[in-house]
């Protein structure tokens, strides 16, 4: 006489065949011919300890072959074999750039800004130092090379030049191969007559000057 094995099961349970099978986080009980719940961790399992996982739930990692174990804290999804190898966060949390030494953190580094939407820190705009976007209009401070507009989140470039300024037309320090002229605030290439390249500073000084300075330097 023909005799078929039923698993008493949740609700959600669905019919195949003639058995009954058992959902994702459980497993056939033998003993009690029932699904029982996996342990923590386990999305699937072949039994109720958390060293008989087939595949684990997010938070969780899957290694020796067979067990779950927790994340990091911060780490929504982890693989690879260690608790910190993190491909995703969870709320609260954003995923490092490349090389870092931890894989979720709170902030973001500078240059690059907490994306809310992917749980990333994602990179800023090449003008910003640190931002609150992707865009040259949400800059919190400016990289060398750049200033940021009074009263605003824009950084803009100095001119040709020009490293390090408070405006377009405010140069506090030029580029290798430029000068600042005297009373001036602009860079050039090349000092005009009667006046001498000072490489200490990069600026164009008169022959007097120029001639002090050496002499200081011999004696």
């Amino acid at each position: 006489m023909f005799s078929m094995l039923l698993w008493v099961l949740p609700s959600t349970c669905r019919f195949s065949s003639k058995l009954l099978r058992n959902p994702a986080g459980y497993y056939k009980n033998t003993g009690t011919n029932m699904c029982s719940s996996c342990a923590n961790g386990c999305a699937t399992c072949t039994g109720g300890s958390n060293t008989q996982c087939q595949s684990c739930t997010s938070r969780y990692y899957w290694h020796a072959t067979t067990t779950c174990s927790p994340c990091v804290t911060g780490c929504d999804t982890c693989s690879g074999g260690n608790n910190d190898q993190c491909s995703a966060c969870y709320s609260g949390y954003f995923l490092q750039p490349v090389g870092s030494a931890v894989n979720c953190l709170e902030t973001c580094p500078n240059g690059y800004y907490q994306n809310t939407a992917t749980n990333i820190c994602s990179s800023c705009s090449t003008e910003c130092s640190t931002c609150t976007g992707a865009s040259s209009t949400e800059c919190l401070s400016c990289n060398g090379g750049y200033y940021v507009v009074p009263s605003s989140t824009t950084c803009l470039s100095c001119t040709t030049g020009c490293v390090s300024c408070t405006s377009s037309a405010t140069c506090d320090l030029c580029d290798t191969g430029y000068y600042i002229l005297p009373g001036s605030t602009a860079c050039v290439t090349a000092c005009p007559d009667g006046l001498c390249i000072y490489n200490s500073n990069s600026s164009c000084v008169g022959k007097l000057a120029s001639q002090i300075f050496f002499f200081y330097l011999i004696y």
